[in-house]
C-alpha cells in the first residue's frame, strides 16, 4: 500500500476524513500480511489502537492536536518504547523492558503519532544486512532473494512495504542509509547532536545518531523538525531548532553538489555505477551545480573505522553482564561464571566479533600501536 504524505494524513484524521484507528488497523493489516519479510520483532497492537481511539476521541472533542495526529511508525528496536520488550535484537535482552522513553519516542508521540512495532535489526546495529539479528533475517521487499542492508533493515524494509508512512532507524556508519537505497526509500543521518540519543541503545556513542526512513523528503523535513533541539538528558545535543518546511528550494541553481573521487574506486558494480551516473546527470539537468572532490583521507576512513567502533562497542557491551537486567545464565556457580556464561549465552557471533576487536585494540599492549595509531 502507498501513503499520503504526513501533512495530509494529519489532515484527513483532523476532519474527520478517517480515524486514527482505521490507519492504525490499515499498518497493523499490512504487517500481517508482509510476515514473510520480518521487518518487525514485536508488534504493540493493543497500545497502539488505545491510542489511536484517544486521539479520535480529541477530533470528536474538538481539541488541541498534534502534527502527527494518529500516524502510525515503527521504531527500530534499540529505541526504548513503553509496552513491549527492547531487545537491539540480541538473545542477551530478550525479555527486556523499556524503564523510560526514547526522547525522540516522547516528541513523536508528543504530537501525536503511534508506534506500532519494533523493527528487525543487525544485533545492537552490528551489521550492513540485517542477517545478523538473533531471531532471523530480514528479506529485501523487492527481490526476498536478497538482503534489506542494515543494520535498519526491518524499518526500511517496513516503509517500501507501506507497512507504514516513516520509520525511525539509527546510523552510525551507513545504517540507515545504505538500507533505503538497497530497499528503495529515502534514509537520512542528521548531524551528530541535532536529535536526541537518550533511550538509544549504543553502539558507538561517538557516532551514533537517529536515522529516519520515509518516502519523501517533506516528511523528513517535517520529523526533523519535530524531534530536533536540545535534550537536557543528552549533553551532546545542540541548540538548532529550525523551521525545515519552510526551506524553499524551487531554486536548484543555488546548490553545490561535490562528487567524491575516492567513492569511484574498486568494487563500484557497473549497475551502481550506471545508477549514480545517471542521477548525477538528473541533477545537472536541474542547473544544480556538480563539483568533482578529491578527499584522499577517505581511504583511511574504513580502517579507522573498525578501530574506533569496535573499541566503543566493546565498552558499551560491557554493562551486559547478567547481573542487572537481560539475560542471565542460570547454570553459573558464582560470580565470575556467571559473566563469562551470560556474555558466551546472550551475545551472537557478530557481537562478540567486535568485542573481541575493540578489546584488543584497547588493551595496553596494543593502545599505541592501534588506537592511538
Amino acid at each position: 500500500m502507498s501513503w499520503d504524505n504526513l501533512t495530509t494524513l494529519r489532515e484527513s484524521v483532523v476532519s474527520g476524513k478517517q480515524t486514527a484507528e482505521s490507519l492504525v488497523n490499515q499498518s497493523l493489516d499490512a504487517l500481517q500480511q508482509n510476515t514473510e519479510y520480518f521487518s518487525v520483532i514485536s508488534i504493540l497492537e493493543k497500545q497502539a489502537i488505545s491510542k489511536a481511539k484517544e486521539i479520535d476521541n480529541k477530533v470528536k472533542n474538538k481539541e488541541h492536536l498534534g502534527r502527527l495526529a494518529g500516524i502510525p511508525f515503527i521504531a527500530k528496536d534499540n529505541f526504548l518504547v513503553f509496552g513491549g520488550e527492547t531487545t537491539a535484537a540480541s538473545n542477551i535482552l530478550k525479555g527486556f523492558k523499556a524503564p523510560y522513553q526514547a526522547t525522540v519516542i516522547e516528541k513523536l508521540e508528543t504530537e501525536g503519532a503511534i508506534c506500532i512495532a519494533k523493527a528487525n535489526l543487525d544485533a545492537f546495529g552490528h551489521g550492513g544486512s540485517t542477517e545478523n539479528s538473533d531471531f532471523g533475517p530480514t528479506l529485501n521487499p523487492v527481490d526476498k532473494q536478497k538482503v534489506p542492508g542494515g543494520s535498519s533493515g526491518g524499518s526500511a524494509a517496513a516503509v517500501a512495504l507501506g507497512i507504514v508512512p516513516f520509520a525511525l532507524g539509527t546510523d552510525t556508519g551507513g545504517s540507515s542509509r545504505q538500507p533505503a537505497s538497497f530497499s528503495g526509500c529515502i534514509g537520512f543521518k542528521p548531524t551528530y547532536g541535532l536529535l536526541s540519543r537518550s533511550g538509544i541503545i549504543a553502539m558507538a556513542s561517538s557516532t551514533d545518531t537517529v536515522g529516519i526512513l520515509t518516502n519523501s523528503s517533506q516528511d523528513l523535513a517535517l520529523l526533523v523538525e519535530i524531534m530536533s533541539g536540545k535534550d537536557p538528558l543528552d549533553g551532546t545535543t545542540i541548540e538548532k531548532e529550525q523551521n525545515y518546511t519552510e526551506v524553499k528550494t524551487t531554486d536548484l541553481s543555488k546548490l553545490r553538489i561535490g562528487v567524491v573521487k575516492q567513492y569511484d574506486g574498486e568494487g563500484v558494480s557497473s549497475e551502481v555505477k550506471t545508477a549514480f551516473d545517471s542521477t548525477v546527470s538528473q541533477l545537472k539537468a536541474q542547473g544544480i551545480a556538480i563539483e568533482d572532490v578529491d578527499m584522499p583521507s577517505l581511504d583511511y576512513s574504513v580502517p579507522t573505522y573498525y578501530i574506533l567502533v569496535p573499541a566503543e562497542i566493546s565498552s558499551n557491551l560491557s554493562r551486559y553482564d547478567g547481573q542487572r537486567f537481560g539475560y542471565s545464565a542460570q547454570s553459573a556457580n558464582d560470580l565470575d561464571s556467571s559473566y563469562v556464561s551470560s556474555r558466551t549465552d546472550g551475545f551472537g557471533a557478530e557481537a562478540t566479533r567486535r568485542i573481541l576487536i575493540g578489546t584488543y585494540v584497547l588493551t595496553s599492549g596494543y593502545y599505541d600501536a592501534y588506537y592511538r595509531k
